[in-house]
């Protein structure tokens, strides 16, 4: 096995013209970005209620209406990372998610690294690059990865998240040995 993966040594990315560094997330990071899906994610009878509000489902309407959403929730659990399927979109499938998980993965190798710094890097990138950092940061291997010019779609988030129609890509990996300039 390859000293790198034993270590889970972190890479140099160049995002949004930047360099960070990026590597896989310990425990503690990964259980940041579990809390942060648990408190976000709804169950069916959360969901239930805030349609009802939105509806305008009078009181005495509510609880036929609520009925099956109530069944259906109990024993219910956020997904958990690693373990049931659909947790990257949960992280990544809205603007808040992507933002506390570019904060969570950026700030890990980067002391000081804010959130509102996480906000304008999300806002310079396109979905293609979130993917590359969430490949790193999660410790996703791709098929090519030593291939020059290999495409950095993550196992994970190709199929679940779309591609956004921009070409160029903002994110560009490195070694870790500086340079000599």
């Amino acid at each position: 096995m390859p000293l790198v993966d034993v270590t889970a040594a972190p890479r140099l990315l160049t995002i949004a013209g930047k360099t960070y560094t990026v590597g896989p997330l310990s425990l503690y990071n990964m259980g940041m970005l579990q809390r942060f899906i648990d408190d976000n994610c709804k169950s069916p009878l959360r969901l239930a209620q805030e349609e009802c509000e939105e509806l305008g489902v009078p009181a005495n309407e509510r609880e036929e209406w609520l009925a099956e959403p109530r069944r259906k929730s109990r024993g219910w659990k956020s997904p958990k990372i690693g373990i049931d399927s659909g947790w990257p979109m949960l992280l990544l499938g809205s603007l808040e998610g992507q933002i506390f998980f570019l904060y969570v993965a950026l700030s890990a190798h980067e002391p000081g690294f804010t959130m509102d710094q996480a906000e304008e890097v999300c806002k310079a990138i396109d979905q293609r690059e979130l993917n590359r950092i969430f490949n790193v940061a999660m410790d996703l291997r791709e098929e090519d990865e030593s291939e020059e010019g290999s495409d950095p779609k993550g196992p994970s988030l190709a199929t679940s998240m779309p591609t956004s129609a921009t070409t160029s890509s903002n994110v560009t990996e490195s070694s870790l040995t500086p340079s000599q300039d």
